[in-house]
Formats: C-alpha cells, sequence, structure tokens
C-alpha cells in the first residue's frame, strides 16, 4: 500500500480516533464494511492496534512480530476495507509457515473463508498426511462439502487409500445434505483406487470369490477362496469368526467398472438372525449391514446398478416370495415387488435391468420349472415360462444374449433372453452341488462343490458351448469345498493388488 495513501473511516458512532495518523471520515464505496472494520481495529488488543496503525501509516509491517493469534483479526479487517491486498498476502505466508498437526483444521478453515487458495491445499495435504488419526474426530467430521472435495483433491490423497474409508464416514454423518457431493467425491476417489481410467478383458485380472463355511478345529468358520481367473491360481482366506454365522447362502459385487472399487456382500445365518454383510474389498474392512425386513434363508441374491436385491428363499418353514431392495449408502432395505412363484434355491442371474429365476423349490420341497423375470425399473414380476425340466440349486452364466444354466442335477440349459426360448443341452458328466461357476473365452467352468458321496472333488468339468461338451480337468490350488456365494471382482492388469490380503 502507497504510504502517502489515507484510509479513513465514516461510521454513526461520534468519531473517535483510533491512533495517530487513522482518521475516521470514510472516502470508499462501502461504509457499512467501514464500520464493521473500525469496530474490529477498536477490538484489537495493544499489540495488534500498535501493528495495525503502523501498517496504515508506513505501508508495511513487522513480520516477526505478527504471530498466528493476530491472523484472523488481520484479515478479518483486511477483508472489511479495500486496497489491503498486502496484509492479506503477510497473513498467508504467515500461515503457510505455520500449519502443523495442532492447527491444521484451524487454519483450513480461515483460509477456506478468506479464499487463501494455496493455503487451502497445503492444510489439505497436512490432513490427508493425518488422515488415520483425524478421521474420526469432530473437526474432520465437520468439514464443509469444499473443504472435502480440496482433501480428495490433494496430491497427497492418490498415496492414501484410507481416504477413501474417511469420505465415506463424513458422509455419513449428514447423508442427506452431502449426497450429491459425496457422488462427486466417490468418483473422483474411485479413479485413484487402481490408478487406472481404462478396462479391457484382455489386459486385466478376473478374480473369482467363492464363500464357504470351514471347519477350523471343533468351530466352523466363514472363508473365501480367492481364484485368479486369468492366471489359475487362487488361495483361501480365513474370514472374521465374530460375526457368528453358521451358515452362508448367497453373495453378490457391486462393481460398475473395473477402476471402480469392488463391493462385496455376502448374507448368511448365524444363531440368532440372518446377516448382510459388507466388504470393502480394497481396504479389506467388513461390518454388519441393517438387517432385512423379511431375514430369510435359501434365498437368492443379485446386483443391478448399486442395488442388491434378495429374492424368495424360506422364513421359517414357509418361502417367501417378497423382494426386497438394499441401498448400501443409506443402509436401508425398502420392499419392492413380490414373486409369482414363491421358491426357495432357486437359480438366478442378472441381465441388464432384469432378474431372471429359474426353477427352485416350492413349499413341499419340490422342484419346479417356473422361469420368472423381475424388471428392477418397473418392479414387475412376470412368470415367462417354464423350462424343460425341474430343477433347484446351481448356477448360470450369460453368454452374448443366452442364459447358460448348469443345476445341481446335472442339466445344462440355454435360456435365449430376446426369444424365451429353451434348449436342452448335454449333461454334465457328474453330479456336483454347492460348487462354482465362471466363464472363460465362451467356456463354462464348474468348480469346487461336493460329489454324491459329500466328497469334496480334485477336478473342473468344463463346457464347450461351441461343442456342447463337458470335460474332465485338473483343479488348480487347492481344492475348495461347498460353495454357499459367489462373485467376480475385476482389476486392471498392470496393477499389484491381492484381494482380501
Amino acid at each position: 500500500m502507497p504510504k502517502n495513501e489515507e484510509i479513513s473511516y465514516e461510521t454513526d458512532d461520534e468519531p473517535k480516533a483510533l491512533g495517530d495518523g487513522l482518521s475516521t471520515k470514510c472516502v470508499c464505496d462501502q461504509p457499512s464494511a467501514c464500520t464493521r472494520a473500525v469496530h474490529l481495529c477498536r477490538a484489537l488488543s495493544m499489540q495488534s492496534r500498535g501493528m495495525i496503525q503502523e501498517y496504515f501509516c508506513t505501508g508495511s509491517i513487522n513480520e516477526d512480530q505478527l504471530q498466528y493469534k493476530h491472523i484472523p483479526e488481520f484479515l478479518s479487517i483486511s477483508q472489511s476495507i479495500k486496497g489491503l491486498s498486502h496484509l492479506k498476502r503477510v497473513c498467508a505466508t504467515k500461515l503457510m509457515h505455520n500449519i502443523k498437526k495442532e492447527n491444521m483444521f484451524e487454519t483450513f478453515e480461515l483460509a477456506d473463508t478468506y479464499e487463501l487458495q494455496e493455503v487451502s491445499k497445503k492444510c489439505a495435504d497436512e490432513i490427508v498426511k493425518y488422515i488415520d488419526d483425524v478421521k474420526d474426530t469432530s473437526q474432520f467430521l465437520a468439514l464443509r462439502n469444499s473443504q472435502m472435495k480440496q482433501l480428495v483433491r490433494s496430491r497427497s490423497s492418490e498415496e492414501k487409500l484410507v481416504i477413501r474409508d474417511a469420505v465415506d464416514k463424513w458422509w455419513q454423518c449428514d447423508s442427506m445434505r452431502r449426497g450429491e457431493v459425496y457422488t462427486y467425491l466417490r468418483d473422483k476417489i474411485a479413479g485413484k483406487v487402481f490408478h487406472s481410467d481404462s478396462w479391457s478383458g484382455r489386459d486385466g485380472t478376473i478374480y473369482l470369490f467363492m464363500f464357504s463355511m470351514t471347519k477350523s478345529g471343533d468351530q466352523i468358520c466363514p472363508a473365501a477362496y480367492v481364484y485368479n481367473i486369468s492366471c489359475g491360481t487362487g488361495y483361501s482366506v480365513k474370514l472374521k469368526d465374530t460375526w457368528d454365522l453358521n451358515t452362508m447362502y448367497s453373495s453378490c459385487c457391486i462393481q460398475p467398472s473395473a477402476t471402480d472399487p469392488p463391493y462385496i456382500f455376502v448374507s448368511g445365518k448365524g444363531s440368532k438372525s440372518v446377516k448382510l454383510l459388507q466388504c470393502d474389498v480394497i481396504m479389506n474392512k467388513w461390518k454388519v449391514c441393517a438387517s432385512m425386513k423379511y431375514p430369510r434363508t435359501h434365498h437368492a441374491m443379485e446386483r443391478v446398478g448399486e442395488k442388491v436385491y434378495i429374492l424368495g428363499g424360506k422364513m421359517e418353514d414357509k418361502n417367501v416370495s417378497h423382494i426386497e431392495e438394499f441401498d448400501h449408502k443409506k443402509n436401508t432395505w425398502s420392499v419392492v415387488g413380490n414373486l409369482k412363484w414363491n421358491v426357495s434355491s432357486s437359480l438366478t442371474i442378472a441381465y441388464k435391468k432384469k432378474i431372471f429365476l429359474f426353477g427352485g423349490k416350492n413349499n413341499e420341497g419340490e422342484d419346479v420349472s417356473a422361469i420368472q423375470v423381475f424388471d428392477v425399473e418397473e418392479k414387475t414380476v412376470k412368470v415367462l415360462g417354464y423350462l424343460p425340466v425341474e430343477c433347484s440349486g446351481g448356477r448360470a452364466v450369460i453368454v452374448g444374449h443366452s442364459v447358460y444354466i448348469v443345476t445341481e442335477q446335472t442339466h445344462c440349459i440355454k435360456y435365449c433372453t430376446e426369444k424365451n426360448k429353451c434348449t436342452i443341452l448335454k449333461d454334465q458328466p457328474e453330479r456336483r452341488q454347492m460348487f462354482g461357476l465362471y466363464l472363460k473365452e465362451k467356456n463354462i467352468f464348474v468348480t469346487g462343490g461336493m460329489n454324491e458321496q459329500n466328497e469334496s472333488v480334485d477336478f473342473d468339468l468344463v463346457y464347450s458351448t461351441s461343442e456342447n461338451l463337458w470335460t474332465k480337468v485338473d483343479h488348480k490350488g487347492e481344492t475348495w469345498q461347498e460353495v454357499s456365494g459367489q462373485c467376480i471382482v475385476k482389476v486392471p492388469s498392470h496393477i499389484q493388488f491381492h484381494p482380501l490380503c
């Protein structure tokens, strides 16, 4: 500020001198702002008032005497009076040199309020640096939307996957007001999870997750087998035994694209209730979700978009017709429809915006052949027709526009979704139950499960869709037994990532 420039004020009060060199006649076009500035100056401590007086008289300030505690007052004055940009820059420089863990949130607030962009960026970097320590604090959870965007944009967040967990906690504190910005933030973070902007099935890794209950001494514990379909290797992972699960029923995965973080959902029954569990695969963090409105077992479970659907199943001794939709962002359930045939243990698959149900067991425990479809958008259920055989249990995959159904009764059926037509294919060479199923280069693999003697098997069955032929191949990796639920997770090939590890 030029030394000969006069700063003067006009107030509603009788003029009072603030110090030598300060008059009270306003010459600017913002008298109300000047009034606030006058009151602020009068409220300053003697030391601060002397520094401001020196600044108004000389256009400079003794930066060695400027302390952190003076800065909020000086920033407020610089905001109220035009022409004090130099004072604002001095305050910003002082803040930049004094950011530390103890004051980073307070400094972040000042920087955001007074639009000190460089200070905001540095504060965001510091907060991300200590995100593990501060993500549960009231200061972090009270950050504004604009401040959270700064955190996600921080260069430090690219190497801190824990920022996803922190943003999720922040969003849940006020999900209604923060919902829109959370969607934006999640998309920004998702691109950094695997550090990849593109996906191609040829250069990516596809993992098959298979869940089951295994014995560990005298206890039965939940476990997962992670199978790398791309290279044919796998490993088993023991999951938390504190969930109080003694039976698993189904699973699915929400992952809109390969560069999005995968969330796996597993349903099972404990000693007291049926539970839905959610796993953040990247962070390897599990949590128990809200309970279904109609807890059930032997149900179907599919994902469409970013919602999970539970269809059919048994509630005590009777089948359930209700279809429930789970919103994992809100952790809420809604009843969205009813099956025409109340079935349990049906084969299901999601295709486009529809969920197809094939066969299942009726209330008498008999296999049925009904083909039902639930339209997720219209929330309607229709019976499309009937399979050539009754069946229950098993799995299905999509090849082109057709569904290939592999049942626990050895049936293999092709269902064309466009023509609503079924074709009986060659039966499996052996009967197997509770198996896993996946597609690789248009060949369908049956892996794991138990044979008719209730024994685990050490070979896979492979079905060629082009030749209508089944063959036996040696299973790579360790032998896996009963498969209660399964799902697919995709990862770009150049990423060194080991799920659930």
